[in-house]
């Protein structure tokens, strides 16, 4: 096979794609609807509540630790103190 004819064969794909090669240009498309049953709805967003909870957990433990790395290396940072006093 000379260089000539390896120039000319195809060559084979390396990378696989996702899309189909129909050799068309995709046709543009808007989303105008999406129906989803309420229960379903519901349902979605009470899961997302619940697994938010462990997230504020470690959220509010990394501010936490943030905080008292800070408090450690820069001691003379002002710190506020809200006092709450309530009559009687």
């Amino acid at each position: 096979m000379g260089a000539a004819e390896r120039s000319s064969s195809p060559r084979p794909q390396i990378y696989a794609t996702d899309e189909p090669d129909t050799g068309k240009d995709p046709v543009p498309a808007t989303v105008r609807r999406f129906d989803v049953p309420f229960v379903d709805l519901v349902t979605f967003f009470l899961k997302a509540v619940v697994a938010s909870i462990p997230a504020l957990f470690l959220l509010g433990a990394i501010l936490w630790v943030m905080g008292a790395a800070l408090e450690a290396v820069f001691p003379a940072l002002i710190k506020m103190k809200i006092l709450i006093s309530f009559p009687n």
